[in-house]
């Protein structure tokens, strides 16, 4: 509790409400996309709200294409609906709800102007709105499903056009009852690796907190744990756009071909393009591949593969790293630990669900 209260005194709530809102609209800058994910990545609350604020967005009609026509009008949507979710949670027995506080509908509106578009037509732009309410109140009544691997395992489904997706250890995947109907969206959290079924005339997006990934037909992995200090978008077969979250014109800046990598930088905001040696879906079936990673990032995957907490005792020896194949199936955590001993880089000790790693 305490440590949620420090992070609201860093960021208030109109700063998270506007962040988040500016970011499901494409239109955050770099260095609002890292004072974000520093916020969602310090503790569990603040992952929770971002929950909750980013579902809130998903069951109000298109905001962003609203703030097209009117941005006013949009934004109110938006406060109004996270007013009225708050009232509801807070009617529930039992259930501790943040402070609702006023929100400045002027405030947001200013900022969301610098990105929305000018229409000179407004009888056109009202045709278009009154068009598409009547589309925009039946995905609105579509419940949002989640699936999620809990740490330890890893999930596999069928979305209902026909793409396969595993989901890492710790990943969680969103979509629409509605999904396949006017589009196929999905929302990631963590790892996941796609075979999309190909539709060209409703392509598959997949967007993270801090990428948006586009395809028609394709086999591609896409990781972004809020932890992690990287974003990772890897080819096997035909094509995908990537863009940046952050980006202001909301495009896909970047174009991937098979066996290529975008890996983005999140503190920095830089993207790299890089060709790639091995596939990164090895651990689709169970492998943990060790291709000269540091024992820091091993010990991260290692946590998620085992359900366990790894403590490296200093920074020198987080930074040492190591090569080798193993298999979660076949290996347990001790005995990948002891391959690792064997090199004569580092010892450990287990008390309980805790690993110690020390020389």
């Amino acid at each position: 509790m305490k440590t949620n209260q420090i992070n609201k005194q860093e960021m208030n709530r109109d700063e998270i409400c506007e962040l988040v809102a500016t970011q499901l609209s494409d239109a955050l800058t770099a260095d609002e996309s890292r004072r974000l994910n520093e916020w969602i990545g310090a503790s569990e609350a603040n992952r929770e709200e971002y929950d909750r604020l980013v579902e809130v967005w998903n069951s109000t009609p298109d905001v962003s294409e609203l703030s097209q026509y009117d941005s006013k009008k949009a934004f109110a949507m938006f406060v109004e609906r996270i007013k009225k979710a708050d009232l509801k949670a807070m009617a529930e027995p039992d259930v501790e709800q943040p402070e609702i506080k006023s929100i400045s509908i002027r405030r947001y509106t200013i900022n969301f102007m610098r990105y929305a578009a000018v229409v000179a037509v407004i009888a056109c732009a009202c045709s278009y709105l009154f068009y598409n309410m009547g589309q925009r109140n039946m995905e609105q009544a579509f419940a949002m499903i989640k699936v999620e691997a809990p740490q330890g395992s890893t999930t596999k489904m069928t979305l209902p056009d026909g793409t396969e997706v595993w989901l890492n250890a710790g990943s969680r995947i969103e979509y629409s009852q509605g999904f396949g109907v006017n589009d196929r969206r999905v929302q990631l959290t963590g790892e996941g690796y796609f075979e999309v079924h190909r539709n060209e005339s409703m392509p598959f997006i997949v967007k993270s907190p801090s990428l948006n990934v586009q395809v028609l037909g394709t086999k591609f992995d896409f990781r972004d744990y809020p932890s992690d200090h990287s974003a990772m978008v890897s080819l096997d077969e035909g094509s995908v756009a990537v863009g940046l979250r952050s980006s202001h014109d909301g495009g896909y800046q970047y174009r991937l071909l098979p066996d290529q990598r975008a890996v983005l930088e999140k503190q920095s905001g830089n993207m790299r393009i890089e060709n790639r040696a091995t596939t990164d879906r090895l651990w689709t079936d169970g492998t943990i591949m060790l291709n000269g990673q540091r024992l820091a990032d091993i010990a991260v995957d290692l946590e998620r593969s085992y359900g366990t907490k790894i403590l490296i005792e200093n920074r020198e020896l987080a930074q040492t790293r190591f090569y080798g194949v193993f298999h979660r199936k076949d290996q347990s955590l001790s005995q990948i630990l002891a391959a690792l001993t064997a090199t004569g880089h580092i010892r450990y000790a287990i008390n309980g669900n805790v690993v110690r790693i020390y020389r």
